[in-house]
């Protein structure tokens, strides 16, 4: 297929030097994306299951001078169908994305996400970053959560959603969800004893340690999990806590920000500065 090898931009300039038009100008403006998102759908629907790699390098060419809403917009409008959550779209972010610096990966994945459901994000972050280094996760995590305004149960759905697609299915996975449940119902009761961490330090000590297990446990299959528990060492037992008697997951929807139209709005808030004093606390896992 010649089409692998096509420079979009080379393309483009020889049709305009040929029939004298100036549809790189246009096509490359940001304030024609409705007409840009018509024409690009005949593009799309030709070649997004034999040519995936065609529709990224042209979409990447498109948007190389666009703002970061603009570029969301228009992966969300051409998109839509496959979901925030689909492999594919997030295959397709990530190559757009791959070289840009942090800040902007923050504004474009927020973007992407807002209005979304805890499960949908979760997925999406859990694709997203699969290779990247488990600081860098967290970093881009702690800054969508604050950003959105994260509540205690957004995040308790995203950690149990984010556990199912890291943990294989079995005991293993069933201890880590009961652990984050039993975390989280911790921490309810200790909010009215004067206990001031937000919820999302709170579920970022339980992600960075989870996304460091799950590294270590896809590598080694190690004998321990670890999650951080709120309170001291000496009100927390070192025995395994017995697995809940449900360990189905029921994925309720809690985001405060509506689906519809939310996605272009920007959500701005002022970090978090509340300490982070959980401890680590290791418990047993069950070979399968």
């Amino acid at each position: 297929m010649q089409v692998l090898d096509i420079d979009v931009g080379e393309t483009i300039r020889a049709m305009d030097q040929q029939y004298g038009t100036q549809f790189e100008i246009w096509i490359r403006n940001e304030a024609n994306i409705d007409c840009v998102v018509f024409y690009l759908r005949k593009f799309i629907v030709e070649f997004e299951d034999s040519n995936s790699g065609a529709i990224t390098r042209a979409i990447r060419w498109i948007v190389q001078e666009w703002s970061v809403q603009k570029s969301a917009e228009l992966l969300i409008k051409l998109f839509y169908h496959w979901g925030v959550g689909h492999p594919k779209f997030v295959s397709l972010v990530s190559e757009l994305s791959h070289d840009w610096r942090m800040p902007l990966v923050v504004d474009l994945v927020a973007t992407l996400v807002v209005g979304e459901s805890s499960s949908n994000t979760a997925g999406f972050i859990q694709h997203f970053t699969s290779a990247w280094e488990p600081f860098m996760v967290i970093q881009l995590c702690r800054n969508i959560a604050t950003r959105l305004r994260w509540n205690d149960r957004y995040c308790l759905q995203f950690l149990l959603r984010y556990a199912t697609l890291t943990y294989p299915e079995g005991p293993t996975q069933r201890v880590v969800l009961s652990q984050i449940r039993n975390q989280f119902e911790t921490r309810s009761c200790m909010l009215h004893h004067g206990y001031k961490t937000g919820p999302v330090d709170f579920t970022m000590t339980m992600l960075e340690v989870m996304v460091r297990d799950s590294k270590m446990y896809r590598n080694s299959h190690p004998k321990y999990a670890t999650l951080p528990c709120v309170g001291t060492p000496s009100k927390q037992s070192n025995m395994a806590r017995p697995l809940l008697h449900d360990t189905n997951l029921t994925i309720e929807e809690a985001h405060p920000a509506p689906r519809a139209s939310a996605y272009l709005e920007k959500l701005s808030g002022p970090p978090s500065t509340n300490p982070n004093d959980g401890i680590i606390l290791g418990l047993p896992i069950v070979d399968e």
